[in-house]
């Protein structure tokens, strides 16, 4: 995963993953993407620095902060779970992390 530094160019900030999708960012200027497969949502720090910021999620393949604070995400299902298994909303409070 690459963004792009204020003062231009390319910086690799994570290797080893899978599909990301579901790029998005905070007001404060941090960045959120998700491994797909590994149903992992990950977050760049204003500082450059990646981590994992939610494990064990859904599959996510969309995210955007609304209004109200909350990560609103479109879930693809679970990890492991039937192939018909129903798509979903969520909703995630940056906070709590529920």
């Amino acid at each position: 995963m690459k963004i792009l530094p204020p003062e231009g160019g390319w910086e690799l900030v994570m290797e080893g993953l899978g599909f990301t999708d579901a790029a998005c960012s905070d007001g404060e200027g941090n960045f959120y993407f998700s491994d797909l497969g590994k149903a992992k949502l990950y977050k760049v720090g204003a500082d450059g620095k990646a981590a994992v910021w939610f494990e064990e999620s859904p599959k996510i393949s969309g995210m955007k902060f609304g209004p109200d604070g909350r990560l609103y995400a479109a879930s693809q299902g679970s990890v492991g779970g039937p192939r018909d298994e129903k798509k979903t909303i969520v909703a995630i409070d940056p906070e709590s992390k529920r």
